[in-house]
Protein backbone atom coordinates (compact mmCIF):
# COMPACT_ATOMS: atom_id res chain seq x y z
CA UNK A 1 0.00 0.00 0.00
CA UNK A 2 1.77 3.74 -1.01
CA UNK A 3 0.71 6.83 0.28
CA UNK A 4 -1.96 7.46 -1.78
CA UNK A 5 -3.74 4.16 -0.76
CA UNK A 6 -3.46 4.83 3.02
CA UNK A 7 -4.99 8.58 2.33
CA UNK A 8 -7.95 7.49 0.54
CA UNK A 9 -8.76 4.87 3.51
CA UNK A 10 -8.28 7.17 6.07
CA UNK A 11 -10.67 9.78 4.20
CA UNK A 12 -12.85 6.81 3.72
CA UNK A 13 -13.49 6.15 6.98
CA UNK A 14 -13.74 9.61 7.72
CA UNK A 15 -16.54 10.08 5.61
CA UNK A 16 -18.74 6.74 6.01
CA UNK A 17 -20.21 5.27 8.80
CA UNK A 18 -18.08 2.12 9.77
CA UNK A 19 -18.25 -0.96 12.46
CA UNK A 20 -15.08 -1.55 14.62
CA UNK A 21 -14.59 -5.07 15.71
CA UNK A 22 -11.23 -6.06 17.64
CA UNK A 23 -10.10 -6.88 14.48
CA UNK A 24 -11.61 -5.49 11.54
CA UNK A 25 -13.06 -2.38 10.68
CA UNK A 26 -16.28 -2.57 8.33
CA UNK A 27 -17.58 0.02 6.33
CA UNK A 28 -21.42 0.36 4.97
CA UNK A 29 -20.09 -0.06 1.07
CA UNK A 30 -18.24 -3.59 2.39
CA UNK A 31 -14.46 -2.94 2.72
CA UNK A 32 -12.69 -3.79 5.26
CA UNK A 33 -10.01 -2.91 6.73
CA UNK A 34 -7.77 -5.67 9.03
CA UNK A 35 -6.91 -5.05 12.89
CA UNK A 36 -7.13 -1.55 14.33
CA UNK A 37 -2.90 -1.72 14.68
CA UNK A 38 -3.09 -1.05 11.04
CA UNK A 39 -5.10 1.36 10.35
CA UNK A 40 -3.56 3.28 13.96
CA UNK A 41 -0.66 2.78 11.69
CA UNK A 42 -1.67 4.07 8.56
CA UNK A 43 -2.48 7.47 10.61
CA UNK A 44 0.53 8.06 12.18
CA UNK A 45 1.92 7.70 8.90
CA UNK A 46 -0.32 9.99 7.14
CA UNK A 47 0.18 12.70 9.85
CA UNK A 48 4.15 12.35 9.31
CA UNK A 49 3.66 13.20 5.82
CA UNK A 50 2.72 16.98 7.10
CA UNK A 51 5.80 18.97 7.82
CA UNK A 52 6.76 19.51 10.93
CA UNK A 53 9.39 22.25 12.40
CA UNK A 54 12.32 20.82 14.10
CA UNK A 55 13.34 21.67 17.07
CA UNK A 56 16.20 23.59 17.79
CA UNK A 57 18.94 23.96 20.05
CA UNK A 58 21.44 26.66 20.48
CA UNK A 59 24.54 27.39 22.64
CA UNK A 60 26.54 30.30 22.26
CA UNK A 61 26.99 34.00 22.35
CA UNK A 62 25.71 36.63 20.07
CA UNK A 63 29.03 36.50 17.97
CA UNK A 64 29.47 32.65 18.04
CA UNK A 65 26.30 30.50 18.33
CA UNK A 66 26.03 27.05 17.35
CA UNK A 67 22.58 25.77 16.25
CA UNK A 68 21.69 21.98 16.45
CA UNK A 69 18.26 20.73 14.61
CA UNK A 70 16.35 17.86 16.17
CA UNK A 71 13.36 15.58 14.57
CA UNK A 72 10.26 16.55 16.40
CA UNK A 73 9.23 12.97 16.42
CA UNK A 74 11.88 10.95 17.18
CA UNK A 75 14.80 13.68 18.27
CA UNK A 76 17.50 12.58 15.57
CA UNK A 77 19.67 15.02 15.30
CA UNK A 78 19.00 16.49 11.52
CA UNK A 79 21.34 19.81 11.30
CA UNK A 80 24.07 21.33 12.85
CA UNK A 81 25.70 24.96 12.04
CA UNK A 82 27.30 27.78 13.07
CA UNK A 83 26.35 31.04 13.45
CA UNK A 84 29.23 33.96 13.26
CA UNK A 85 28.02 37.60 13.70
CA UNK A 86 24.48 36.33 12.20
CA UNK A 87 25.65 34.47 9.02
CA UNK A 88 26.10 31.38 8.61
CA UNK A 89 29.58 29.99 9.06
CA UNK A 90 30.07 26.46 9.55
CA UNK A 91 27.95 23.08 9.19
CA UNK A 92 28.59 20.32 10.31
CA UNK A 93 30.04 17.32 7.73
CA UNK A 94 27.55 14.85 6.74
CA UNK A 95 25.11 17.28 7.92
CA UNK A 96 22.15 18.23 5.36
CA UNK A 97 18.51 20.07 5.69
CA UNK A 98 16.38 16.46 4.57
CA UNK A 99 12.77 16.74 3.87
CA UNK A 100 11.83 13.57 6.00
CA UNK A 101 13.67 12.90 9.07
CA UNK A 102 15.92 9.21 8.43
CA UNK A 103 15.07 7.49 11.10
CA UNK A 104 11.11 7.93 11.84
CA UNK A 105 10.09 9.31 8.54
CA UNK A 106 8.57 12.71 9.33
CA UNK A 107 8.44 15.27 7.02
CA UNK A 108 10.35 18.55 8.56
CA UNK A 109 9.62 21.88 7.40
CA UNK A 110 12.40 24.08 7.14
CA UNK A 111 11.31 27.71 6.55
CA UNK A 112 12.22 30.54 9.24
CA UNK A 113 15.53 28.49 9.82
CA UNK A 114 19.15 29.01 8.94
Amino acid sequence: MNTKDAHKVIENLQTRPYICSENTIELDNGYVIAKKEYFQELQEARERQIPKKPNKRQVGTNILMSKIYYCPICDKKLYDCAIKKGKLDYVSPGSKKSKFCEDCGQAIDWSETV
